[in-house]
């Protein structure tokens, strides 16, 4: 199977055939490319000298994306396309530098962008303010060094989804549980009424699921990257007490139903 490439060379438009196994696009690094918009924290839409639109990937940045069918790796999606667009607005001039593979497996080239009067790359600058994390999606390892530089600026300074104010994390859904399920004790239970038994059992379903939907996500996620991760023996503390708890409480409420059963019928074999 083979595809058709854009190739940009010394600012000329050249159309080749290429195997899909080597998406290479070159692109010359005086071309200057103008921003038409911002898709999110990590895409944008530029068009060449000729017009022709091109969707560009930031190399080597990864940021949370609205809509993300991954739980939680949409938190601070809103906050990372805003700072994108206040760096690139519409119109903005920018070079794109690429290396290796170029396009991803979506048709999307993947570049560093530089603006013309700003030495530093944009892709750094994401990760530098927290609104994203350094992947290796292809191209240079040395630009991979650079951003992954910044981002370790950024955690140290806890800035964008690095905040452990932040309450949309993995990280912050952990402390939340975690301080909710320090309010019940199991020695409390049985001293609950059936309408407060019932609310805790669903309390602790949802403390439950929600656990186990941290637990599932991959390990090299983004959302597992925000705030640094979460220690395991915390999180396996955690899921064991809401466990208990849930366990305690229908238990409670199964003695109760058995022993109000057995009432009814004493009662109606006394009539």
């Amino acid at each position: 199977m083979r595809t058709r490439l854009k190739r940009v060379v010394a600012g000329s438009v050249i159309v080749v055939a290429a195997s899909v196994t080597a998406l290479v696009v070159l692109l010359s690094p005086t071309e200057i490319h103008t921003v038409d918009h911002v898709i999110d924290g990590d895409t944008i839409v530029v068009h060449d000298q000729h017009g022709e639109s091109l969707r560009v990937q930031l190399l080597g940045v990864d940021a949370p994306e609205p809509g993300s069918e991954i739980p939680f790796e949409n938190c601070g999606s809103e906050q990372a396309k805003q700072y994108l667009e206040s760096e690139l607005p519409a119109g903005t001039p920018v070079q794109l530098r690429t290396g290796g593979t170029t396009i991803d497996d979506q048709g999307q080239l993947l570049a560093m962008v530089f603006r013309t009067k700003n030495q530093a790359s944009v892709n750094e600058l994401v990760t530098a303010q927290g609104h994203g994390i350094a992947v290796f999606n292809g191209g240079d390892t040395e630009w991979l060094d650079a951003v992954k530089k910044r981002e370790g600026e950024a955690k140290a300074a806890h800035r964008g989804i690095h905040d452990p104010q932040l309450s949309c994390t993995p990280a912050a859904a952990v402390a939340r549980i975690n301080n909710d399920a320090q309010s019940y004790s199991p020695a409390d239970i049985g001293s609950m009424s059936d309408e407060q038994l019932a609310r805790l059992i669903g309390t602790a379903d949802k403390w439950i699921a929600e656990l186990d939907t941290i637990q599932g996500l991959p390990q090299n996620s983004l959302a597992l990257q925000m705030v640094g991760s979460i220690p395991a023996d915390e999180f396996n503390r955690l899921r064991i007490r809401t466990r208990t708890i849930r366990t305690r409480a229908a238990d409670e409420q199964g003695k109760r139903i058995k022993e109000a059963a057995r009432a009814a019928e004493q009662a109606r074999a006394g009539e």
